[in-house]
């Protein structure tokens, strides 16, 4: 039975005769159509959430963060140098003291090739360098570590919320892409929305190398010259010259930080603010099929749940590896707001006695991404404050660009890099940059196999998910390997 309180729509979409028929009552009670309650529904709004938590947090950053690699100078102009200490130091006289493992910095004396020291004791703890090259600290490192970290309010906590938004952002997308294209022989789909949804899962991944540049660390260098150099050896033709641009020259120097700034605060969220809204209005104009509370859904919700959520976490609590370093509880957390609230509903609907009521934006719609929204949000909130980022190594400093071309072994990238990084690794550029376009192109290209012939077709669709599979090893083997 429906509820006699209840103002259901007729058929048309708009609210029943006696009723203001308003716009905005036309858009609380539109009937909710089959395709936007479904599962990649609830990925593609998470992916909206984390798009803007980094919308909200991104700012927040960005006003004490300085895109500079000049070396950073005391008061005298000597420029300082990030120093560790091998063993916990207390001044006796002064009562000033740091622990082990504990970043200093320290101005650093030219003519002499040592630091100044504040006390001469200080000098049997330090970790100095052996070639006498001092790490100068850069700007825009000290500003991240030191600015943010330190001397911002709660600026660690936003910096690690920034951080896991963007894999949550990234993995919600690859999820969304993964069950349309499973789900590609059973059902059609709508090409604008797929070349969108494409669109901003690249412009995600974009943002976020951007984004592990700025700090200029090792890690960050590291990224710059090795995808850079990516960039010139496999677009063909254009390459160098747009490695050069976005370089400021033949090498990563100076200049290339603020241009990933630029690309990062400012053409790629442009970029992306248009998608969002045109990735949106898609999903809106064709959405499907009344929805009503199908409780055949509770199943297929609660084996996501298990398979793709829990038992990662329950292993991984098991081995003792519970920690955002680990591969599947990154993916697992970003995976459970979706699939959580996904679940959390269908079983509410399963027990309502409005089983055959048609859904509308109000209270359903409303229900359903409130329970999405506070799961991401709490998860978000939870990862910030039990992981937050590393805190600085005066290792993290590279004494020049060429010092930040260590063996790749040592700088391990975000998991959403690794199956490129592992590609890179196994494969020379000339071959990798290639074989990743092609595949790339392949999945892009996967609905449109749909009107090959009937083989072709066939061939077309495993081929696309044995590319998936490639990108799930590379995963694991990066991780792993």
């Amino acid at each position: 039975m429906s509820d006699p309180g209840r103002s259901m729509p007729d058929d048309s979409g708009l609210p029943q005769a006696g009723h203001h028929t308003t716009i905005l009552r036309c858009i609380i009670y539109r009937p909710m159509r089959g395709t936007e309650t479904s599962l990649p529904s609830y990925f593609a709004a998470a992916a909206m959430l984390s798009f803007l938590v980094l919308a909200v947090t991104g700012p927040l950053l960005q006003l004490n963060y300085e895109a500079s690699a000049r070396p950073v100078v005391d008061a005298e102009g000597r420029p300082l140098v990030a120093l560790t200490l091998r063993a916990d130091f207390h001044d006796p006289q002064s009562g000033w003291g740091a622990l082990q493992g504990e970043v200093l910095f320290l101005p650093w004396s030219v003519e002499d090739s040592r630091p100044i020291l504040p006390f001469d004791s200080l000098a049997l703890v330090l970790d100095l360098p052996a070639t006498g090259r001092p790490a100068y600290l850069p700007a825009a490192y000290q500003s991240v570590e030191y600015g943010i970290s330190r001397e911002m309010d709660f600026g660690t906590t936003i910096r690690a919320a920034h951080h896991y938004a963007a894999g949550f952002l990234i993995a919600t997308l690859a999820g969304y892409l993964f069950l349309k294209l499973i789900s590609l022989r059973r059902r059609p789909v709508d090409y604008g929305l797929w070349l969108m949804v494409v669109a901003l899962f690249l412009l995600a991944l974009a943002a976020a190398y951007t984004g592990s540049i700025l700090p200029w660390s090792q890690l960050g260098l590291a990224a710059a010259e090795i995808g850079l150099s990516a960039v010139e050896e496999t677009i063909p033709a254009l390459g160098p010259l747009l490695a050069d641009l976005l370089r400021g020259g033949p090498t990563v120097d100076a200049a290339t930080l603020p241009r990933m700034y630029a690309l990062h605060v400012t053409l790629l969220p442009l970029l992306l603010l248009p998608a969002v809204a045109i990735a949106v209005l898609c999903r809106q104009r064709k959405a499907e099929g009344n929805a009503v509370q199908v409780h055949s859904e509770l199943r297929g919700s609660l084996t996501s749940l298990c398979l793709l959520v829990l038992l990662p976490l329950a292993g991984a609590i098991t081995t003792g590896n519970f920690s955002a370093d680990s591969l599947w509880v990154s993916l697992a957390l970003a995976f459970l707001p979706p699939i959580g609230a996904h679940a959390a509903v269908a079983l509410v609907s399963r027990s309502s006695k409005q089983a055959s009521d048609t859904l509308v934006w109000w209270p359903d719609g409303a229900l359903r991404f409130g329970v999405l929204a506070v799961l991401l949000f709490y998860t978000l909130i939870m990862m910030a404050s039990l992981w937050p980022l590393p805190a600085a190594s005066a290792g993290d400093i590279a004494a020049d660009v060429s010092a930040a071309a260590v063996p790749s072994e040592q700088l391990r990238p975000a998991w959403y890099f690794l199956p490129v990084y592992q590609l890179f690794n196994i494969l020379p550029l000339p071959i990798a940059g290639p074989l990743l376009i092609a595949a790339a192109g392949i999945l892009i290209l996967a609905p449109w196999s749909r009107k090959l012939p009937g083989a072709l077709s066939t061939v077309c669709y495993w081929l696309s998910l044995g590319i998936v599979g490639g990108i799930i090893v590379l995963l694991c083997w990066g991780a792993y390997g």
